[in-house]
């Protein structure tokens, strides 16, 4: 039963059983689970007193399980209905070091890279469904006015308008252009006028036909380039390479000046908090997916600490910790990230004991953040 049926005509009281991706898993407790067949997610609340903790350890963000337990009405906001776990199945890992998708924000150029887990965001699933609903309107307008949806060639040899990107297939191999090409045929990529023209050859048969046009993406893209059509593949792959280089160079280069000391100047080796090294550095335009870096080195540079960074994005904060193996029975680097995110107006955080994150509205209040991290190690 998929998710969109049970929200839509909930059955209370029965048990049910349920596949999904985890979108979040807060408390150790409470998992929003995904599959795929709405935007909307369906809560699950699990005892995790009574259940194995190795598997609750593998309930993490973009994991499969499948879930069994009773469908109740929610005591709590947000949500009309929810299940009580009576037992779960690990069906697919998403290690938090592996899976790209994490519950932040993620900007559209991250997402461009990761093509097939687009569809799991919020923002691309509302995308695809509000496009699926145009196109089924419009095809089911016509349909309902007696109209016959008409597919013209892609690839043709009408060169309608001159405007066509020519190329050319034979049987004969190119060094020998002195034999005759029995079969060879230059052939175009079809255009928006071949389209119609084979639209109204279509008509002439006494059908109601309609076309949805295809835009001409690649002929404005080729022109803000200068560039021929043609080419346009081959330079877009060369830009996206030339793009990555520079945001790599640009990455390592905030890294550098992170571990420096940062803009603000902090000391560039650890200082001493309560007998335990720290190192915490606020560092502006770098984003959660970069800071794991950057506490790995702080912890690899002192051997024994914590390692405290605070990247701030448009006016919000992205906040990681690390604590190395022998602090963890001390300090949690959950804890830790929680104090922090506090005073940049965040709400919790999660991870694991070495290493943790969070998020906050408030960039601003980086540096209190920190504050409060070295005051947890104060004591």
């Amino acid at each position: 039963m998929s998710i969109k049926h049970l929200l839509q005509s909930p059955p209370i009281g029965t048990n049910i059983t349920i596949k999904g991706w985890v979108r979040t898993f807060r408390s150790n407790r409470f998992i929003a689970i995904n599959d795929g067949s709405t935007i909307a997610n369906l809560q699950c609340v699990v005892d995790f007193e009574k259940e194995d903790e190795n598997e609750l350890k593998r309930i993490t963000t973009g994991s499969c399980l499948s879930i069994t337990g009773q469908l109740v009405e929610s005591q709590g906001k947000g949500q009309t209905v929810e299940i009580i776990v009576n037992s779960f199945e690990v069906l697919g890992d998403a290690p938090v070091d592996d899976y790209p998708l994490q519950p932040k924000k993620h900007s559209l150029e991250f997402l461009r890279e990761i093509a097939h887990l687009r569809p799991r965001t919020n923002t691309f699933s509302a995308v695809f469904r509000v496009r699926h609903a145009l196109s089924f309107a419009i095809h089911n307008y016509f349909n309902k006015e007696g109209f016959v949806n008409w597919h013209s060639p892609i690839i043709t040899g009408s060169d309608a308008e001159g405007a066509g990107e020519m190329f050319r297939v034979s049987t004969l191999p190119a060094h020998d252009p002195g034999q005759q090409a029995v079969r060879d045929k230059r052939l175009l990529l079809g255009h928006r006028a071949d389209g119609q023209q084979h639209l109204a050859q279509g008509g002439e048969g006494d059908l109601r036909l309609f076309r949805l046009p295809v835009h001409p993406v690649r002929g404005a893209a080729a022109d803000a380039l200068k560039i021929p059509t043609a080419d346009l593949a081959t330079r877009v792959t060369s830009l996206m390479d030339e793009r990555k280089k520079l945001e790599r160079q640009l990455a390592e280069a905030k890294k550098q000046l992170a571990m420096g000391g940062g803009a603000s100047g902090a000391p560039a080796g650890p200082e001493t908090i309560n007998g335990i090294n720290f190192i915490g550095r606020v560092v502006e335009g770098v984003g959660g997916r970069d800071l794991r870096g950057l506490i790995d080195e702080a912890k690899a540079q002192m051997g024994s600490g914590v390692a405290a960074f605070i990247g701030v994005n448009d006016g919000k904060a992205a906040l990681a910790v690390g604590v190395t193996d022998d602090l963890k029975d001390r300090f949690g680097a959950v804890d830790l990230v929680k104090a922090g995110a506090g005073a940049v107006g965040g709400k919790g955080g999660g991870g694991r004991p070495d290493f943790a994150q969070a998020g906050g509205p408030d960039g601003s209040m980086a540096d209190a953040g920190l504050a409060a991290i070295r005051d947890v190690l104060a004591g």
